[in-house]
Protein backbone atom coordinates (compact mmCIF):
# COMPACT_ATOMS: atom_id res chain seq x y z
CA UNK A 1 0.00 0.00 0.00
CA UNK A 2 1.10 3.48 -0.91
CA UNK A 3 0.47 6.44 1.39
CA UNK A 4 1.19 9.84 0.01
CA UNK A 5 2.68 12.17 1.99
CA UNK A 6 3.03 16.33 2.19
CA UNK A 7 5.79 17.74 2.32
CA UNK A 8 4.82 19.05 6.40
CA UNK A 9 4.22 15.48 6.86
CA UNK A 10 7.32 14.19 6.40
CA UNK A 11 10.74 16.02 6.87
CA UNK A 12 13.59 14.78 5.31
CA UNK A 13 15.24 13.24 8.66
CA UNK A 14 12.22 11.43 8.88
CA UNK A 15 12.42 8.77 6.06
CA UNK A 16 14.75 7.06 3.92
CA UNK A 17 14.46 6.85 0.08
CA UNK A 18 14.36 3.38 -1.72
CA UNK A 19 17.79 4.84 -3.23
CA UNK A 20 19.49 5.16 -0.44
CA UNK A 21 18.74 1.82 0.41
CA UNK A 22 19.83 0.75 -2.54
CA UNK A 23 23.22 2.39 -1.46
CA UNK A 24 23.37 0.55 1.72
CA UNK A 25 21.98 -3.27 0.52
CA UNK A 26 24.12 -3.21 -2.68
CA UNK A 27 21.65 -3.99 -5.00
CA UNK A 28 19.40 -2.19 -7.63
CA UNK A 29 16.81 -0.11 -6.26
CA UNK A 30 13.85 -1.90 -7.98
CA UNK A 31 15.24 -4.76 -6.30
CA UNK A 32 15.03 -3.31 -2.61
CA UNK A 33 11.17 -2.35 -3.71
CA UNK A 34 10.61 -5.74 -3.95
CA UNK A 35 12.28 -6.85 -1.27
CA UNK A 36 10.57 -4.74 0.70
CA UNK A 37 7.08 -5.40 -0.70
CA UNK A 38 7.47 -8.97 -0.13
CA UNK A 39 8.16 -8.76 2.94
CA UNK A 40 4.96 -6.22 4.07
CA UNK A 41 6.75 -2.51 3.97
CA UNK A 42 4.48 0.06 2.49
CA UNK A 43 5.57 2.84 0.94
CA UNK A 44 5.50 6.64 1.23
CA UNK A 45 5.43 8.78 -1.56
CA UNK A 46 8.06 11.85 -1.22
CA UNK A 47 9.80 14.63 -3.07
CA UNK A 48 13.33 15.24 -2.18
CA UNK A 49 15.73 17.54 -4.07
CA UNK A 50 17.77 15.03 -5.13
CA UNK A 51 15.06 13.72 -7.29
CA UNK A 52 14.47 17.47 -8.47
CA UNK A 53 10.73 17.34 -7.20
CA UNK A 54 9.80 14.48 -8.75
CA UNK A 55 8.10 11.79 -6.34
CA UNK A 56 10.01 8.61 -5.00
CA UNK A 57 9.29 5.57 -3.08
CA UNK A 58 10.75 5.93 0.76
CA UNK A 59 10.14 4.55 3.95
CA UNK A 60 10.04 6.27 7.46
CA UNK A 61 13.24 6.01 9.54
CA UNK A 62 12.03 3.53 11.73
CA UNK A 63 10.70 0.99 8.87
CA UNK A 64 13.96 1.42 7.29
CA UNK A 65 15.83 0.50 10.69
CA UNK A 66 13.74 -2.87 10.79
CA UNK A 67 14.31 -3.55 6.94
CA UNK A 68 18.05 -3.35 7.37
CA UNK A 69 18.30 -5.59 10.48
CA UNK A 70 15.58 -7.77 9.28
CA UNK A 71 17.85 -7.99 5.69
CA UNK A 72 21.05 -8.89 8.41
CA UNK A 73 19.24 -11.62 10.16
CA UNK A 74 18.62 -13.23 7.10
CA UNK A 75 22.34 -12.98 5.94
CA UNK A 76 22.43 -10.56 3.13
CA UNK A 77 24.45 -7.87 4.70
CA UNK A 78 28.22 -8.29 6.75
CA UNK A 79 30.47 -6.39 7.83
CA UNK A 80 33.72 -6.41 6.18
Amino acid sequence: MVKLTKRSDAMPSEFVTLQELSKIFKVDKSNVRRYLKKNGFSFLKVRTAETRGQLTLALTREDSDIAIELRKSQGFMYKK
